[in-house]
């Protein structure tokens, strides 16, 4: 189940151009408050307080600081990413992102020595290197979303977070940002349709986020990898088809060859079997809490 939740928040995640799409000519800026908004919305309707218990710290707001601001930057980034018809560079994000957690994990305790993974990562590294040099301009977006959301990521693994609950309050001090915003002078005409489908917004930010948060507590960030290259392939085909953005075939090779880095690693650091009882164990402990 894990798993599937990891692959389909990629596959609303690689999508997401097709709605900023709808409001190509609209600030984004705009749509970071609206996005902000729509998300609290959402969570004020639907999530209501859960009692505490003894086993849980008693958490204050200034725990969610970190999260909030790496949240903020990474929607913010990319919103504008996109709405300034960037959508391949905002789906090149989604590429890195997979590569900086497959990296994290050479820190981990069990691969730190491990000289088949350390080779996978430097390859990896040059392949992105020599596509920056092949488009001539370095993915400087790509990067700052991949990063903010990797940050985020660790964040909430680090505290421990409930995902639903820190979610409520990253977006509740998201809020005066938002409100901010809206006061700035910008050119808006939305239509009827785009009214309406604001609201959308919110689902949309909200449910891939829950799915990765939960299903990434239970998944080893190699196999994280591996599932993320489904949003920057999905963004990828809706940034040619719809957004008319050109894709060499240089670039292609590029993605080929960073996927099957990847899969290399992940074969390379496969479970032996004895390991997998001892990975058995934890994920029936995890289970149980």
């Amino acid at each position: 189940m894990s798993h599937l939740q990891i692959l389909l928040a990629n596959l609303i995640w690689g999508a997401l151009p097709l709605y900023f799409y709808f409001y190509d000519r609209v600030s984004p800026l705009f749509m970071l408050a609206m996005q902000i908004i729509a998300t609290w919305l959402v969570l004020a309707l639907f999530v209501r307080a859960k009692p505490q218990q003894a086993s849980q710290p008693n958490r204050s707001w200034r725990t969610y600081v970190p999260s909030a601001c790496f949240l903020a930057a990474n929607w913010g980034i990319y919103a504008m990413t996109v709405q300034s018809g960037q959508a391949l560079e905002a789906s090149f994000a989604y590429l890195i992102t997979p590569v900086l957690f497959a990296a994290l994990d050479c820190f981990a305790p069990a691969n730190r020595k491990n000289p088949a993974m350390l080779g996978c990562m430097l390859a990896t590294g040059g392949i992105i290197v020599l596509d920056a040099i092949m488009q001539g301009v370095v993915p400087i977006a790509g990067f700052l979303i991949a990063m903010a959301f990797v940050a985020y990521i660790l964040w909430h693994r680090k505290q421990g977070l409930d995902p639903l609950v820190a979610l409520k309050h990253e977006t509740s001090l998201m809020l005066p940002l938002a409100i901010g915003l809206l006061f700035i002078p910008q050119d808006l005409s939305l239509t009827r349709t785009q009214m309406a489908l604001l609201p959308l917004l919110g689902v949309l930010t909200c449910l891939p986020l829950l799915l990765f948060i939960i299903g990434s507590k239970r998944v080893a960030f190699k196999h994280l990898s591996l599932y993320q290259f489904v949003a920057p392939i999905t963004g990828t085909l809706i940034a040619v088809e719809l957004y008319q953005q050109a894709f060499p075939l240089e670039k292609g090779l590029i993605y080929a060859a960073l996927i099957a880095m990847l899969c290399l690693n992940i074969y390379l650091n496969r479970p032996r079997q004895s390991d997998a009882k001892a990975q058995l164990a934890m994920a029936a402990r995890i289970e149980a809490e």
